[in-house]
C-alpha cells in the first residue's frame, strides 16, 4: 500500500495556512485521475508505511494506495488559482516505505500547460520534512496542483503537511541540496584537495554515508592517499551582509563516520578580515546524518562562511553535508526539519527482517547523553551503535549488520535498546536474514 499524504493549507484569498483540521479548505480532489485525497488522523491502516502522527495538529490528508491504486495510479489534488507576483509555498513532506518508489510532484498551471515545480522520488524514511518553493519567478495567473503516481508496492506512504502560500518578503534564503551542483558553495584554491559531489557510498569501506541525506547527491571529502595525514579541503560559500539582515542562521546535515581519529570539520567565517571558527566537530560520529543549526545573529558587516575539513591519520575519514540552509527572519525556511519530539521514543527498524542493513530513527524530546546498543538472543552485546551527547530531535542511524571488531554478525534475531544516562527508555527486537 502506496499511502500519499498532504497536509496543508485553509487559504483565505489564496494566501494563509492550511491544516485540514477540519476540512480541506481551498484545495480539491481532482476529477479523471484514478482515485481521491482522504483526511485521516492517526496512523495510515498499513505497517511498516506512513507517519505515526501528523507533523502538526490530528489531521493529515493521504492517499490509500493499497490494491487498486498501485501501480503507476495518479492522484490530483488541486490548489487555489493564483495571481503570481511576488509568493513562495511552504509545506512539511514524508515519504516512507520499504517499497517506496513512486513519486510526489507539486505542478503549476499557467499558459494553458501544467508543468513541475518540484519533485521527490522514493524512500525518504520515518520523518517529516520541511521545504519552501520559491513562486516569484512566475508570471501571471494559474493554479497549483500536487500530483502523486504510485510505485510497484503498498509500503509506500508520501506525506505533506502544514502548507503555506504567502508573499515571499526579503531577507536571505540559500538553499543547497547539491543536486544538480554545489549551488552556491565552490571550492577554493591554495588547500590540498577538493570537495566532491557524489550520490551513493564513499568508495572507501566502513567509511563516509551510503546516500545522501535528502534526494540522491551530497559533497564529501575523499580521506583516502594522498589525502591524509592532516590535509585540508576547504569549500567556500556566498557572501552575505550581515547588518542587512536579522536572525540569521545556518542549518545543515553532516556525516562522520569511520575510525576515532579521523579528523575535524569546521564551520569558518571572516566577517572581521580573518578567518575564526563558529562551529566544529572532531571523531567518528557514527554512521548517521547529524542535524546542525548554527546561529549567525552576533556577526556584523560584510563577508563570507565556508566550510574546512582536516583529515585525521586513516584512510578511514570521509566527512559529507548535504541540505545546507543560510536564511534570515525575512527569508523562508526551506530546510529539512523535524518537529522536537514530546516523550522518548525508539521506533522499529526498517526494513525488517534486512539483509545486511538497517535504518533506526529514534527520538529525544531533550538534549543528553544517549545509547543505543544491539545486543543477540541470547543477552550478549553486539555492537554500541551510538554512546554521546546528542541534540534533542528526531535522528536515524544505521546499522550495517557488523560487530564491535566490524565482523558480519550472523542470521538471527536481535534485541536493540535506547538508552538515558544508562536508564533503559525503550527496547526493540529486528530479525537479520541472509
Amino acid at each position: 500500500h502506496w499511502d500519499e499524504y498532504i497536509r496543508g493549507l485553509s487559504l483565505d484569498d489564496a494566501l494563509g495556512t492550511s491544516d485540514f483540521e477540519s476540512n480541506l479548505g481551498k484545495w480539491s480532489n481532482a476529477s479523471g485521475d484514478n482515485f481521491d485525497w482522504t483526511r485521516r488522523s492517526g496512523t495510515t491502516p498499513s505497517s511498516s508505511t506512513g507517519p505515526s502522527s501528523a507533523y502538526s495538529g490530528s489531521y493529515y490528508i493521504y492517499t490509500e494506495a493499497s490494491s487498486p491504486n498501485y501501480p503507476s495510479k495518479t492522484t490530483i489534488l488541486n490548489g487555489p488559482t493564483l495571481d503570481f507576483v511576488s509568493q513562495e509555498i511552504n509545506f512539511s513532506y514524508h515519504m516512507y516505505g520499504a517499497d517506496h518508489t513512486g513519486t510526489l510532484y507539486l505542478e503549476k498551471f499557467i499558459g494553458g500547460i501544467w508543468t513541475t515545480l518540484w519533485s521527490k522520488s522514493g524512500n525518504q524514511g520515518n520523518q517529516w520534512y520541511n521545504t519552501t518553493i520559491d513562486l516569484s519567478s512566475l508570471a501571471g495567473s494559474g493554479s497549483l496542483r500536487f500530483r502523486v503516481v504510485t510505485g510497484s508496492g503498498w509500503r509506500s506512504d508520501i506525506a505533506l503537511d502544514k502548507i503555506t502560500i504567502s508573499n515571499k518578503s526579503a531577507g536571505i534564503d540559500y538553499v543547497d541540496n547539491l543536486e544538480s551542483g554545489f549551488g552556491n558553495w565552490s571550492n577554493t584554491t591554495g588547500d590540498n584537495f577538493d570537495w566532491t559531489r557524489r550520490s551513493g557510498g564513499t568508495p572507501s569501506s566502513s567509511t563516509g554515508p551510503s546516500s545522501a541525506h535528502g534526494g540522491s547527491y551530497y559533497m564529501y571529502t575523499e580521506s583516502s592517499s594522498p589525502n591524509y595525514s592532516n590535509k585540508t579541503a576547504i569549500v567556500n560559500g556566498p557572501t552575505i551582509d550581515f547588518n542587512a539582515q536579522s536572525g540569521e542562521q545556518i542549518e545543515f546535515w553532516y556525516h562522520m563516520y569511520g575510525s576515532s581519529s579521523m579528523g575535524s570539520l569546521y564551520l569558518e567565517q571572516n566577517t572581521s578580515g580573518s578567518w575564526n571558527t563558529i562551529w566544529s566537530k572532531s571523531g567518528n560520529k557514527g554512521n548517521q546524518w547529524l542535524n546542525a543549526v548554527v546561529s549567525l545573529s552576533s556577526l556584523s558587516g560584510t563577508g563570507t562562511l565556508r566550510f574546512r575539513g582536516v583529515t585525521g591519520t586513516t584512510w578511514q575519514g570521509d566527512m559529507a553535508l548535504d541540505d545546507i540552509h543560510i536564511s534570515s527572519d525575512g527569508g523562508s525556511s526551506s530546510s529539512d526539519l523535524v518537529e522536537i519530539p514530546t516523550s522518548y521514543s525508539l521506533n522499529q527498524n526498517y526494513p525488517n527482517p534486512f539483509n545486511p542493513r538497517t535504518n533506526i530513527k529514534y527520538e529525544l524530546p531533550k538534549s543528553g547523553d544517549i545509547s543505543i546498543k544491539i545486543y543477540n538472543i541470547g543477552g550478549q552485546l553486539v555492537k554500541t551503535l551510538i554512546d554521546e551527547h546528542k541534540e534533542a530531535g528526531s535522528h536515524t542511524l544505521i546499522w550495517d549488520g557488523t560487530d564491535e571488531l566490524n565482523n558480519d554478525a550472523p542470521s538471527g534475531i536481535y534485541i536493540y535498546r535506547l538508552l538515558n544516562d544508562d536508564n533503559v527508555v525503550d527496547t526493540k527486537k529486528m530479525i537479520m536474514v541472509k
